[in-house]
């Protein structure tokens, strides 16, 4: 019977982020180094190991008790448990697909909810990424905010600072257009001055 170590190394390659079962339980207390024990826990002792694990793949881990038609969609693919041990759901529709894990191989198959729910144990582990937010991450969530205003106007300052540069020199552009059209008609055209022309054109 697999442990849930493999079943999570076995969520880490769905999602595209494959952690091998033999990176998961190298930090773990083993008896002598040796996993055979980690088929046999009960529920008090998957707990703190399965954050521990879930936490070296970048991964949240929560157990729920929950039955079949109360797993949402969006939590799958999860972990479940079962009278056999363990088996991992990535599809409810009319049928269930299931990921088993043999000795040699990972096996799809399809089965009823019916049938199932006889050997389901209404209880799940849901896996989710973890994610880890930066002190100027933090602050682009709008923690540490004291003024509505002036604060939130702070965190995009930069930007406002390059609008208002190219407000600045679209407008400047504006007013010199003009400006030089109609000198060069008040002044180069009726004097032939196309060295005061060459002087605009370059200013």
């Amino acid at each position: 019977m697999k442990n849930f170590i493999e079943y999570i190394s076995l969520y880490t390659q769905l999602v595209e982020k494959p952690f091998s079962y033999a990176r998961l339980i190298q930090d773990l207390p083993l008896k002598n180094g040796e996993d055979n024990s980690l088929s046999h826990l009960n529920e008090e002792e998957i707990e703190p190991l399965l954050h521990r694990v879930a936490n070296t793949a970048g991964l949240k881990a929560t157990i729920k008790e929950n039955s079949l038609e109360n797993i949402s969609l969006l939590e799958l693919p999860v972990i479940a448990y079962t009278k056999d041990g363990f088996c991992l759901i990535t599809q409810i529709n009319d049928d269930i697909t299931l990921l088993i894990l043999d000795d040699q191989s990972t096996i799809e198959k399809k089965i009823s909810k019916e049938l199932f729910e006889k050997t389901f144990l209404n209880k799940i582990i849901v896996l989710k990424k973890r994610f880890i937010f930066s002190e100027a991450e933090d602050k682009n969530f709008g923690l540490g905010i004291k003024h509505w205003l002036f604060d939130t106007l702070k965190l995009s300052r930069k930007i406002y600072i390059d609008v208002i540069l190219a407000s600045l020199l679209i407008n400047l552009f504006v007013l010199a257009t003009p400006l030089f059209t109609m000198n060069v008609y008040d002044r180069v055209i009726p004097n032939n001055a196309i060295e005061t022309l060459w002087v605009f054109a370059i200013g």
